[in-house]
């Protein structure tokens, strides 16, 4: 009996070895217990990790500061440079252009269609003046209505900063596992300046041109000659194209959230008859939207953002959750056990290139920034330069944090890892359903102010007639593909169209722009046109984030053993 008492005590004194030390013997009077603190998926984590769980944070405040510190100056007006126009090494100058009373030049009637420019105006037209020419024009309100006041400073960063919160934010914690943690924040931030120097170069030469068009600043007579109309053309059907791929994707990110939610209550349904049936539910709900007043639609913007937050939100709880799930090796989304694809700090493999693509999806505003510089109030283009570090320092914070907590929350592993569509990761909890009904909500609400601009150019011609039918076909054409092809996935469809965006509107745009209207460098140009068409070739051919690469050349992974 003594015996078996004493084996009982040993194997207890052994099962709590975590949690328990005995710190003296019988013979040494009472035991003194010491209870240890429970471990949680910090135990274990690199110091590379650790040293990152610090400095981030304080790179995203600096980051903020940095934002908030160009506001002020954007909105005291501080440094701004004289009104001069540009030196036109290229090309005839343009005349001078009849100026309205607070300094802000005449615009042509036929520029007046709103942001997306606009997506075809004009679709092979002249950029001439027409005989329109004397009538003042009203400014864009960045929604694709005109409005009769100027915007203020604080608006059009707030523009700048919803633009990039588009369908291509969903798939970005996937982006980041195959990129890693330090090499994503890097890449961020590269692209980020690489966009904020050629939004510079296109401001700089609409303003020393007068023309806020894309389209009729390439397809300028002036410096572009007989090939003028044949530029301004494919200028717009290339702005045209990204806005109808753009497109599909609402619709394939309105089908997973979908999906998500009407599985919870029916997880025996058919995948694809489900399917079929939200995308046309939704056309279906879109269609009579797009024949709504734009500015009853506005509300739909602020909405998407909320949405967004609303979401990072749902992402912080989840990975608070992986916090609490004990030590690495008992985390079943952090664990090296199974796949043997670990979350890694530093890294370098394929995936970054995918990375690259879709946050360029995300953040290319090349084709709407001409008639959002035209709406500010007050304009040139060094307070325009402040406006662009203010809301790209926010959109920094607010898009790496997004994804890094995205990517934590769910990590890498094979069957429970992150998706292409981080929605169809949320927890099956009350408060992520929500978010995927308002996401639906959100995106259908959208829309249709995509959609109006690419019929305003038919509506401001002499085919008017032909502009509902245009509605129809716009809407039915992004549907189908959605429908049609199940594999299609928004994480792909984001990295096709960031690619397209980069090789058009990152590199050969820009380059052809500073070298015919501001007379810049031709080396320099040439190599930002032939870094843009790289990029593209190789987000087209590299359009998955290759965890698995990732995983055999990570250099610092986020844990020990």
């Amino acid at each position: 009996f003594a015996q078996a008492c004493d084996a009982t005590r040993s194997q207890q004194t052994e099962g709590h070895r975590h949690d328990i030390r005995v710190l003296g013997h019988a013979s040494e009077g009472p035991a003194r217990l010491q209870i240890s603190p429970a471990p949680t998926s910090t135990t274990g984590l690199s110091s590379s990790m650790h040293v990152h769980f610090v400095v981030i944070p304080i790179v995203w405040l600096l980051v903020s500061i940095f934002g908030l510190h160009q506001l002020r100056l954007a909105a005291r007006g501080s440094g701004q440079m004289p009104e001069k126009q540009p030196e036109r090494l290229r090309g005839v100058p343009h005349e001078s252009t009849p100026l309205l009373a607070d300094n802000r030049p005449v615009l042509f009637a036929k520029s007046e269609l709103g942001v997306a420019d606009q997506a075809v105006q004009g679709m092979g037209s002249e950029s001439a003046p027409s005989e329109d020419f004397a009538q003042p024009s009203k400014e864009f309100n960045g929604t694709g209505a005109a409005d009769s006041s100027p915007g203020d400073t604080s608006s059009s960063a707030m523009i700048m900063v919803t633009a990039g919160l588009g369908s291509g934010v969903l798939c970005l914690p996937w982006a980041v596992a195959g990129a890693s943690l330090t090499t994503a924040l890097l890449i961020v931030a590269a692209v980020l300046l690489l966009n904020a120097w050629t939004l510079f170069i296109i401001v700089d030469a609409g303003h020393g041109s007068n023309l806020f068009d894309l389209g009729a600043l390439i397809g300028d007579h002036n410096v572009a000659g007989r090939a003028a109309s044949a530029l301004q053309a494919a200028t717009n059907l290339a702005v045209w194209f990204v806005m109808f791929v753009c497109l599909i994707g609402y619709f394939i990110a309105i089908a997973d959230s979908g999906l998500k939610f009407y599985f919870e209550f029916d997880p025996d349904a058919d995948k694809f008859k489900v399917r079929t049936m939200i995308i046309f539910g939704a056309l279906a709900v879109i269609l009579p939207l797009c024949f709504l007043d734009e500015n009853k639609l506005a509300f739909t913007s602020t909405m998407t953002v909320l949405v967004t937050l609303y979401i990072f939100g749902i992402l912080g709880v989840a990975f608070a959750d992986r916090l609490k799930m004990g030590p690495i090796d008992q985390n079943v989304y952090w664990s090296r056990a199974g796949d043997g694809t670990p979350l890694c700090v530093f890294g370098l493999g394929k995936g970054s290139v995918a990375l690259i693509a879709t946050f360029s999806q995300c953040i290319i505003i090349q084709m709407c920034v001409l008639p959002m510089y035209a709406s500010l109030k007050d304009r040139t283009p060094h307070k325009f330069r402040h406006i662009v570090y203010s809301s790209f320092s926010f959109l920094y914070v607010l898009l790496t944090a997004f994804a890094v907590i995205g990517y934590f929350a769910f990590g890498v592993k094979e069957d429970i890892g992150i998706k292409g569509n981080v929605m169809n990761n949320l927890p099956k909890y009350k408060s992520a359903q929500a978010a995927q009904a308002l996401m639906i909500v959100a995106l259908i609400g959208v829309y249709p102010l995509m959609i109006i601009p690419m019929v305003a150019p038919v509506k401001n011609s002499s085919c008017e007639r032909l502009a509902t039918p245009a509605v129809f076909i716009i809407a039915i054409g992004t549907c189908m593909p959605a429908a049609i092809w199940p594999d299609l996935t928004l994480d792909t469809i984001n990295i096709w169209n960031g690619s397209f965006s980069v090789a058009v509107f990152v590199g050969l745009a820009p380059a052809a722009i500073g070298y015919c209207h501001l007379g810049k460098s031709l080396i320099s140009m040439s190599a930002l046109a032939i870094a843009g068409i790289v990029l593209c070739v190789l987000g087209f051919i590299f359009d998955d984030n290759y965890v698995d690469s990732l995983a055999r050349n990570c250099y610092l992974p986020a844990w020990t053993w």
